[in-house]
């Protein structure tokens, strides 16, 4: 990962590591809603508060 990074950098990237670059960029995205998901479910059972489970809430606090 370094490596494209660096590579990105310096601008010396091939086409299959721009794309290779961006997946992991979208999955980075994937896991941070999935993450922020589970955080909200959390809070949402600890506290019985429904507005957490709320896709509207999720797509503010990301």
């Amino acid at each position: 990962m370094q490596a494209i990074l660096d590579q990105k950098k310096a601008d010396i990237l091939t086409p299959e590591e721009t794309i290779e670059l961006e997946a992991i960029g979208e999955l980075d995205e994937i896991f941070s809603y999935i993450n922020a998901a589970r955080k909200l479910t959390k809070i949402s059972l600890q506290t019985g508060n429904r507005q957490y489970q709320s896709p509207q809430t999720w797509a503010k606090i990301l």
